[in-house]
């Protein structure tokens, strides 16, 4: 019942937060420095409030506090800045992913990974290449699939939050890193094939 409660006044933090941020970052959004520093600041407010106030895993609130910045219609100006740190983060983010997958776990966790992988594919790349065909979306259908095969970001976040709450174990999670990593490197690599595929026929 409590972790519902925070959960609950975490969710109702990032809504008053979302109304009252454009209002602010309005008032600055000149000052390209402060623009910068205020949003960053923010973020990191929220993300602390949501874990030492509310309960929430810091993962988890950090994801929220990032798409609650994004979402904004000035963050392009704080997205551009930040832009060379970009490639930065996402090496640092396979880092931290390697970093916490254990070897002993892995030969073990290999089953619950193709599992994993399998309900990606049937879950998720069929139905939407048969929604783009079936919406007659003008973009390249299987691309468009092979790009979306993956699970990200916000999947390596539940996963953490699961396992500290005992919802997953070890080796349970250590497959869903695994799986965050093989379906984001396959699907770039995938999209690519396709395209250079699709060009020479």
């Amino acid at each position: 019942v409590a972790e519902i409660g925070g959960l609950l006044a975490f969710i109702l933090l990032a809504i008053l937060a979302a109304k009252a941020l454009p209002l602010l970052l309005r008032v600055i959004r000149w000052e390209n420095d402060l623009l910068i520093i205020y949003s960053v600041a923010i973020g990191l407010t929220i993300a602390a409030v949501g874990t030492v106030v509310f309960g929430i895993p810091m993962a988890l609130a950090a994801f929220a506090a990032g798409l609650l910045i994004s979402q904004n219609q000035d963050s392009d100006s704080v997205r551009k800045a930040v832009m060379p740190f970009r490639d930065l983060f996402q090496v640092l983010f396979f880092v931290v992913i390697g970093s916490l997958i254990e070897p002993s776990l892995v030969k073990e966790a290999l089953a619950f990974t193709g599992l994993l992988l399998l309900l990606l594919v049937l879950f998720k790349t069929i139905p939407t290449e048969l929604l783009a065909r079936l919406g007659k979306l003008r973009a390249k259908k299987r691309q468009l699939a092979v790009g979306l095969s993956q699970i990200g970001e916000f999947s390596f976040v539940l996963g953490a939050a699961a396992l500290a709450e005992g919802a997953l174990t070890k080796v349970q999670f250590t497959a869903v890193l695994l799986t965050v990593i093989i379906s984001i490197i396959v699907s770039t690599l995938a999209v690519r094939a396709v395209a250079v595929s699709k060009e020479r026929i």
